[in-house]
């Protein structure tokens, strides 16, 4: 939901941000709703930043599968990103695995 004045002034922004709600209110699950937040165009923002990155990376060969010594239950093989940009870290740059592999996952 969004609401008029508070979140805009015109129709064609209020009905993209109720939009933006809606998809939020469906990541929560059923018979769930949401308030349009200034917060939640961040999230939207950093979520296409993940995939713009993971489609370059993958374009242009940048992953790559490092095997890690089974030590404890939550250790398994990990995928990671090279490139001058990205590093050799889990997902991306300045992309925390938590929020990376989900993505990677529903982009699958």
């Amino acid at each position: 939901m969004s609401v008029y004045p508070l979140d805009a002034q015109d129709p064609a922004t209020l009905i993209k941000q109720a939009d933006t709600a809606m998809y939020a209110a469906k990541e929560a699950g059923r018979n769930a709703y949401r308030f349009y937040t200034a917060d939640m165009n961040a999230r939207v923002r950093q979520r296409l930043q993940i995939e713009t990155d993971m489609r370059r990376g993958l374009m242009d060969d940048e992953f790559f599968l490092v095997y890690q010594p089974q030590v404890r239950d939550q250790d398994r093989p990990r995928v990671r990103r090279r490139g001058a940009a990205a590093g050799a870290i889990p997902g991306a740059r300045h992309h925390r695995p938590g929020r990376f592999i989900p993505i990677a996952e529903e982009s699958a």
